[in-house]
């Protein structure tokens, strides 16, 4: 029995000590979290803290109470692990100023930290002054840490505004960054958000002497940066321009990132400054662009543009635009291009995406508000425009070049649908200067199709002197154009201006002439028209009968279009397309063909080869009246 006891009293006694070494462990590797500090800026002067680290911000000690300056709390943040604020009560009603005249490099930010610039006492935001704190010098700099900065004014400094580098991430709003003499904004990690979705989140980025908001990655791709809601280029009001020296916004290797987002875009505007980009991405990839002004005021009926709204360089699989009214960007006022892709190396962009935006038209998109050409495609493959889905089709009208230009044997497999090119939101004229679409040396394009939501609308453009027309096809080949609604182009007087134009030696040149054999050679191979050559009313239907001559023992669509008119030239347009038949030639190159359709004053057909090459309109061929019969009047 004792010695149960004796072994009873052990256990217990060395359980006892055990959990006395555990508690002391867990109490050994137990690290309270700090509770979060709050750092009140209440001194306008510009000095150090006097003891980083003790927990008060303090930039003199013999003074009673805390003397903190703003250079101050960011030091005493620093020191501090762990969530701080620092907030601002300054200028009483003895008027001290609320501005802080910076006199030296800030430290750089390293710890989370949340600033918020309104001044409890009045007066709006506090604001950062750095007309003297030196050559070269950054505004706020922000090297670690998941911060927040809110409602500030940085201004004057001579290097960049506000820089986000090193592991830091920032949610910026209701700011104000001007006046630099670098980019406004510079980031350099992934995961910022500059912009909230209310109007009171707006940040202001303005008159700095390069770009308003620059984003570069450096040892590998950014990602997850959304910039939305901005005043870039503007004043608070969003009518005057107070441009930035270069690019709205700059991308270079950023992924996976938006620029505006539906309904609470940003409004990027460049005041005619026609040497930068509104938007310019070099080597980014993934990226939304949506719901944003680029070239206009604030109201989006006024031009303040650049030369290009939106540049894509070596940039592929971005997304401009979208299917719904609040993903509609306004891209209009541009000198040169409303959007230019192109490649300055050896990346040629693939598959962008062009969706549901406004070309060259105020924010209504019933008047214009030109750009040179709405969109420039001078390298660039698989490039969508438009969509066959309700929203996708861009309205590109009202432009003072071309409507759309394909340039260069870099740029492939352009798809081309549901468009309006050439009238305004509501189908009512509003036409580019030359060419609806011009194509040059580009190849395998399709414009259009027969299926739903394919066909784009191409009207009234090249209402100017000289040859012009809907679709001009120079050295390009192997373009398709199905399904269209093609009318009203050149001016109505000229014979030479086409609703589809393949040119020849010197351009589009008009009419070209079909030849015995199709032997020739050229833009989209000059493949010959059918003719039409016999329309036979049956009730309100029509039997069209006529013949091809192309090149021998190879299969085509003939396309057929009806029409209001016919055109000066007695070539077609086509504005309603009707139906198509097939039709293979024999070994000398003939087939001829008959289809039953719907009623229409005039006809007119295209021929598309089975590899895409599309014709010029045929002649057009009036249909008979048709018979209106009276009622029998009986006495």
């Amino acid at each position: 029995m004792n010695r149960f006891l004796k072994v009873k009293f052990i256990f217990v006694f060395m359980s006892g000590i055990m959990g006395v070494i555990i508690s002391l462990l867990c109490l050994m590797n137990f690290s309270p979290t700090r509770a979060a500090t709050t750092f009140t800026v209440n001194l306008a002067t510009d000095v150090s803290d006097a003891a980083p680290g003790n927990g008060h911000c303090d930039s003199d000690m013999v003074t009673v109470g805390d003397q903190c300056t703003f250079r101050a709390a960011i030091q005493e943040s620093n020191a501090l692990a762990g969530i701080d604020t620092i907030n601002f009560r300054i200028g009483q009603s003895s008027g001290v100023p609320r501005t802080i005249y910076i006199q030296s490099k800030l430290p750089a930010i390293t710890e989370d930290v949340e600033i918020d610039g309104d001044n409890q006492t009045g007066g709006g935001a506090v604001a950062l002054n750095g007309n003297s704190a030196g050559v070269n010098v950054e505004g706020l700099i922000f090297e670690a840490g998941d911060s927040v900065l809110h409602n500030l004014m940085v201004y004057h400094f001579d290097s960049a505004g506000v820089v986000i580098s090193g592991t830091a991430t920032i949610s910026m709003t209701a700011s104000m960054v001007y006046g630099g003499g670098n980019a406004g904004i510079k980031i350099y990690t992934s995961n910022n958000h500059i912009g909230g979705s209310s109007p009171g989140d707006r940040n202001y980025i303005y008159d700095n002497d390069h770009g308003g908001i620059y984003a570069a990655g450096v040892s590998g791709e950014l990602h997850g940066i959304i910039i939305k809601n901005n005043y870039i280029g503007l004043d608070k009001n969003g009518n005057t321009a107070l441009p930035n020296g270069d690019e709205g916004i700059y991308f270079s290797n950023v992924a996976d990132s938006t620029i505006g987002e539906a309904g609470i875009g940003n409004v990027i505007a460049g005041n005619n400054n026609y040497n930068n980009n509104g938007i310019e991405f070099y080597q980014s990839d993934r990226n939304f662009i949506s719901g944003n002004l680029i070239g206009t005021d604030a109201s989006g009926s006024t031009a303040s543009g650049f030369s290009n709204g939106i540049l894509l360089n070596a940039s592929s699989q971005n997304f401009i635009g979208g299917y719904f009214a609040d993903d509609r960007n306004i891209i209009a006022g541009n000198a040169w291009n409303g959007i230019l892709i192109e490649c300055t190396d050896t990346i040629i962009p693939d598959g962008n995406y062009i969706m549901g935006n406004y070309l060259g038209t105020d924010i209504s998109g019933t008047s214009a508000i030109p750009n040179g050409r709405g969109i420039y495609i001078a390298k660039g493959n698989d490039t969508h425009i438009g969509g066959s889905n309700a929203g996708a089709g861009n309205l590109i009208s009202g432009n003072s070049n071309y409507g759309i230009v394909l340039d260069s044997a870099d740029t492939m497999e352009t798809i081309i649908v549901g468009n309006a090119i050439g009238v305004d939101a509501n189908g009512d004229p509003l036409g580019n200067i030359l060419h609806g679409i011009y194509a040059f040396q580009s190849g395998d394009a399709t414009i259009g199709g027969v299926n739903l939501g394919e066909g784009n609308i191409i009207a009234n453009n090249g209402n100017f002197e000289g040859i012009k027309a809907g679709i001009c096809i120079y050295r390009g080949t192997e373009i398709e154009m199905r399904g269209n609604s093609i009318y009203n182009n050149g001016l109505f007087t000229s014979t030479n201006s086409l609703g589809i134009d393949l040119g020849g030696e010197s351009n589009c040149d008009g009419v070209t002439v079909n030849d015995l054999g199709d032997s020739d050679t050229g833009s989209n191979g000059l493949i010959n028209y059918p003719v039409i050559t016999e329309a036979t009313l049956n009730n309100d239907m029509v039997t069209i009968t006529g013949t091809l001559n192309s090149t021998p023992v190879k299969g085509y669509w003939i396309d057929f279009y009806g029409n209001d008119v016919c055109d000066a030239s007695g070539h077609g347009e086509g504005k309603t397309y009707l139906g198509y038949t097939s039709a293979v030639t024999d070994g000398d190159g003939n087939d001829s063909f008959s289809i039953t359709l719907p009623y229409a004053k005039y006809y007119s057909a295209v021929t598309v080869h089975v590899f895409g090459d599309t014709s010029e309109f045929s002649a057009c061929f009036e249909a008979p009246d048709r018979q209106v019969f009276l009622p029998l009047l009986l006495r």
